[in-house]
């Protein structure tokens, strides 16, 4: 069942997508720990699911999940007929570090505390209302961006992950075309906020950015950034300001399919 995406309130949202951007970081961290890096440590990411975000299924610990359930506001360890629950709200960064790791080692997996700490402090201060309006927004995005990337048949391309440390979640396209040494490229995705903006948005992002990328059609609502780093993005005002799930759907579709078309004209 699909759910409109929601209006969001830009001081509300951004509180709450701070608290669980934390989260991110924290599972995140743990993910760094109990797995070895590959290179550029391109293993070490989340992905969104129904419920919420996790660290995939680790296989070298008896199928071990952690998960950041937002419908229950609890993180869960799965492993994988038992479930152990941490209680979020009113709960702390640092207090969570614990707690999992003496659920861990209950499991038999010894982590150096003193490599999970990420630094920072705060407490979680979260409400069904907000968090389920950020879910619902995640979710959507993700199943989305799934079916596109679905769609794509040329090229190369990676899974789609949810990054800890940037809170976006995306993939990379390949062209398989090399231009001045370097392989062409397409990062797709969704930030859940920045510093840039408060709000979610879709994003694309081209390398080497081509000479033409200025002259690229853009869909109702899309914009080209070149503050910081150039790509086409469609901002979450335009798609909240459609009427229903199936319109937002629409302009969605519309932006990722006409975007890819033509960057990958110039890759």
């Amino acid at each position: 069942m699909t759910i409109d995406f929601p209006i969001l309130d830009e001081n509300d949202y951004t509180r709450i997508r701070k608290q669980l951007h934390s989260l991110a970081r924290i599972i995140g961290r743990f993910r760094e720990v109990l797995v070895k890096a590959t290179v550029k440590n391109g293993n070490l990411w989340l992905n969104v699911y129904e419920n919420g975000f996790r660290i995939p299924l680790m296989e070298q610990y008896g199928e071990l999940e952690i998960n950041v359930n937002l419908q229950k506001l609890r993180v869960e360890v799965v492993n994988p007929n038992i479930i152990y629950t941490v209680d979020i709200d009113g709960d702390s960064t640092s207090s969570i570090e614990v707690e999992l790791v003496k659920i861990l080692g209950e499991l038999q997996i010894g982590i150096d505390e003193s490599k999970i700490s990420l630094g920072f402090e705060h407490d979680f201060d979260l409400d069904r209302e907000s968090t389920g309006q950020f879910l619902t927004q995640m979710v959507n995005y993700n199943d989305l961006l799934k079916a596109f990337q679905k769609t794509i048949h040329e090229g190369t391309k990676t899974q789609i992950c949810l990054w800890p440390h940037h809170f976006d979640n995306a993939f990379i396209w390949y062209s398989g075309n090399q231009i001045n040494g370097i392989d062409g490229q397409i990062e797709i995705g969704v930030s859940n906020g920045d510093e840039s903006s408060a709000l979610p948005y879709i994003y694309m992002t081209p390398w080497p950015i081509p000479a033409g990328i200025g002259e690229i059609r853009l869909t109702d609502g899309a914009s080209l950034h070149t503050e910081g780093w150039t790509g086409v993005i469609l901002p979450y005002k335009t798609v909240e300001g459609e009427r229903n799930y199936e319109a937002q759907k629409e302009l969605i579709s519309v932006f990722l399919n006409t975007t890819f078309e033509q960057l990958n004209k110039e890759l």
